[in-house]
């Protein structure tokens, strides 16, 4: 099962993701390929360990003054016994998620992997090809 944590404030979004990774349904049996976590706050996110997930879509204007930016700050402060939190789960992927150029390239030099912005109508075939790289 791939673990996505969306950093997403945008309800549509949000709603569109869900719809993108719904469950898989053949015949009679209904498959879980995505295990999602949601969080729509800088605070929420800075709370959740980024090691835990294969990736993380991440915004950059948060509510409540709060950005992607200063969520992957944090993160790379974070550290374990073994060093860094990439060190340790160097397989975790983070996918700049902003609908603003700018933005994305802001995520992508702090150490996204990746970047898609929201406003590109091709944004749901970009992610799913970043996710079947795996």
């Amino acid at each position: 099962m791939i673990k996505i944590l969306i950093v997403e404030d945008n309800p549509d979004i949000i709603k569109e993701l869900i719809d993108l990774f719904i469950p898989i349904m053949h015949g009679e049996s209904i498959y879980f390929l995505f295990d999602i976590t949601i969080c729509m706050t800088e605070k929420s996110a800075i709370s959740l360990y980024p090691g835990l997930y294969d990736y993380i879509l991440l915004d950059h204007d948060l509510p409540e003054g709060g950005n992607g930016g200063e969520v992957l700050k944090n993160w790379n402060g974070t550290t374990t016994v073994n060093g860094s939190w990439r060190d340790y789960n160097k397989s975790t992927k983070i996918i700049a998620f902003s609908s603003i150029t700018i933005n994305n390239e802001r995520l992508i030099n702090l150490g996204a992997d990746y970047s898609i912005e929201k406003m590109d109508q091709k944004w749901k075939s970009k992610l799913m090809e970043i996710i079947d790289r795996k």
